[in-house]
């Protein structure tokens, strides 16, 4: 097991550490060691849970990801928790969002997707008014896309499965 210090000096010796950190916003030393301590028990998620990964970057931050898991679970060729092409991170450098979705504070999940923040906005002015609550517009920033089926699975099988929500 790779200690904090160990990972640390790992990422500063990475060509592409100045942008992680740019990336992460870790502005010094002392708060990448606090988030390396914070992620102490899932210390294989570190580069892929320090920012949300540019679009235009997906395969340079998964190569770096990739790197790192092999570096820290040697002897396994594909580490688990790399990124498939089943995620698609948007790009956050345009600031824009695919959609957006308006919560009001205290009510039911938000369902509708606006196009653009302008709409979303309206929304959101509109429904605080009418609700007399806070309200929030959210913004998509990461589709995760369910791994196809390859095999059917019965009803019967199902019921018999242990905390099963279905």
């Amino acid at each position: 097991m790779k200690t904090k210090k160990q990972i640390i000096e790992w990422l500063k010796a990475q060509d592409w550490f100045k942008e992680f950190c740019a990336n992460s916003g870790f502005l010094d030393e002392g708060e990448l060691s606090n988030y390396v301590m914070r992620m102490n028990g899932c210390k294989e998620h570190l580069i892929e849970a320090a920012f949300v990964w540019p679009h235009a970057e997906y395969d340079f931050w998964q190569n770096a990801e990739y790197d790192y898991l092999t570096w820290l679970c040697p002897g396994e060729t594909k580490p688990e928790s790399v990124p498939d092409d089943s995620r698609f991170i948007f790009d956050r450098g345009s600031k824009e969002a695919p959609f957006y979705m308006v919560y009001a504070e205290g009510k039911s999940s938000p369902t509708f997707k606006h196009g653009s923040m302008e709409e979303a906005t309206k929304e959101a002015d509109r429904l605080a008014k009418l609700l007399n609550a806070k309200t929030y517009i959210l913004a998509a920033v990461m589709e995760i896309r369910p791994e196809i089926v390859t095999s059917a699975v019965g009803i019967d099988d199902m019921e018999h499965q242990e905390d099963n929500p279905f």
